[in-house]
């Protein structure tokens, strides 16, 4: 179970925005402007979501609101 939630966490990183003002992480938190943003959901995957906001990784979520 605990494997499943995980990956949920780990597909739920989700980047928005585009006017880079520095590194803009929010945990459980919606961007609501158009800052460049990464929303994440466990601290588990905090530098995953660091690595999405510099563009070494893909993010796995999308912003759909």
């Amino acid at each position: 179970m605990k494997e499943i939630i995980q990956q949920l966490y780990n597909s739920s990183i989700v980047l928005s925005g585009y006017v880079d003002e520095g590194l803009n992480l929010l945990y459980r938190q919606i961007n609501y402007t158009d800052k460049k943003a990464v929303t994440y959901f466990s601290h588990s995957v905090e530098d995953e979501a660091r690595k999405v906001f510099y563009g070494e990784l893909l993010p796995t979520g999308n912003k759909n609101w």
